[in-house]
């Protein structure tokens, strides 16, 4: 075997053996691919496929819209395609018993930049919503990345007439796959406890609830 011309550790046959075309085609083909810009569904499609790779291999991540090389330790973001929002569905649930949006509106949109994702939620309570019982929780579009701390966003209540607008905040914990919403249970109250069917206010149709956050996925 013969080493190509510009160092690039690419195999080519002495072709002294008895002619083989599809041995051939194989070794050309194995030995260009991983030279390659190689292209996989997600993340866990190329890893699952690429198990030992070797530094310097690029892949395109059609979900994620990212181009990643390997350091020789880890994938890492290399390029990425200009940044547009999705939509998800961000599944509401409760610790006691599950909330139902009914007539309501729940609305998802997230944006990738590499494992950096911006999220957004919008929902706006219908006469048939049902608020469920417990703490609140909506799910996240992708997982949390664990072992980094918690992150922090905003969250927003808007009520009518003497409930009015409340400010909270918004928390995404290590490893999660839902988050929760934190406000005040009263006017005045600098404590923030999660967000349910009467906190920070019970609620009623027409009210919405709006969070903010960004996070980095698993």
């Amino acid at each position: 075997m013969s080493a190509d011309a510009y160092g690039q550790g690419v195999q080519i046959a002495d072709l002294t053996g008895a002619p083989n075309a599809n041995t051939l085609a194989f070794n050309i083909v194995d030995a260009l691919t991983p030279r390659s810009v190689m292209r996989f569904a997600s993340a866990t499609a190329r890893n699952a496929t690429l198990t030992s790779p070797v530094a310097g291999m690029t892949a395109y991540l059609s979900t994620e819209k990212t181009y990643t090389v390997y350091d020789g330790t880890q994938w890492i973001a290399l390029v990425t395609a200009p940044r547009e929002w999705g939509t998800f569905t961000p599944t509401w649930t409760a610790t006691t018993l599950n909330p139902s949006v009914g007539n309501g509106t729940l609305i998802g949109a997230y944006s990738l930049f590499g494992k950096t994702c911006d999220v957004h939620v919008d929902l706006t309570m219908g006469s048939s919503t049902n608020y469920g019982s417990g703490n609140w929780q909506f799910a996240l579009p992708f997982t949390a990345v664990s072992g980094k701390g918690s992150r922090v966003g905003q969250a927003h209540a808007l009520g009518t007439g003497s409930n009015g607008r409340y400010a909270g905040q918004n928390i995404v914990s290590p490893g999660a796959t839902t988050t929760s919403p934190f406000f005040p249970d009263s006017a005045g109250d600098s404590q923030l406890f999660f967000a349910k069917n009467d906190t920070p206010f019970n609620w009623a149709v027409g009210y919405q609830l709006r969070i903010s956050f960004t996070y980095e996925i698993a």
